[in-house]
């Protein structure tokens, strides 16, 4: 027997020009295979390999992180890092 306002909470799902976030929690990891097609250490492998130097690499993530912030704060999401 159910109790009284003790129901299943419907999942909240949003969807900002195909990423997904689910009840406002946005992960950055999700929005760099979004965004850019590959998570993180694949990134930073491909630069380095590139022969980007570290201060490079470290410029180009915060460039992305700064644009996820930027829409983190616009929708109101949590973001996880």
């Amino acid at each position: 027997m159910k109790k009284a306002g003790r129901g299943k909470r419907k999942r909240e799902f949003e969807n900002i020009a195909g990423f997904l976030v689910f009840e406002k929690r946005a992960y950055f990891s999700d929005y760099l295979e979004n965004e850019v097609g590959a998570k993180w250490q694949t990134i930073k492998r491909t630069l380095y390999d590139a022969g980007y130097t570290a201060a490079a690499v470290n410029e180009y993530r915060d460039g992305l992180l700064s644009d996820f912030r930027a829409l983190c704060r616009a929708h109101g999401f949590t973001e996880y890092i």
